[in-house]
């Protein structure tokens, strides 16, 4: 009865984490325009002094999503397919328990 209860339990984590997984999936996807288009808007900051170039500000761009996208998306992203693998695993081996309880 325990092993049963705990095997459910299993199915129900295994599927919670495959939707927070494609959750997570989908908003680091939509994480990196909408970063990339802040960036450009705000021009990687208010500063005072001489007004910058257009190359410049792209250079203060890319380098500021390079950081976003390492610091903050990457480990999401991580996150995010560990979720996904683990529902993936758990579907598999409940198809399997199912299949080996019918036979």
């Amino acid at each position: 009865m325990k092993r049963k209860f705990l095997h459910s339990i299993r199915a129900y984590l295994g599927g919670l984490a495959l939707g927070l997984g494609g959750i997570g999936l989908f908003v680091v996807l939509l994480a990196i325009p909408i970063t990339y288009v802040g960036l450009e808007m705000v021009g990687s900051g208010f500063r005072s002094g001489p007004a910058r170039t257009p190359a410049q500000v792209a250079a203060d761009v890319r380098r500021e999503l390079g950081a976003v996208v390492w610091r903050k998306l990457t480990p999401m992203l991580v996150t995010s397919l560990l979720c996904i693998g683990y529902g993936v695993f758990e579907a598999v081996k409940e198809q399997q328990r199912q299949h080996d309880g019918a036979a």
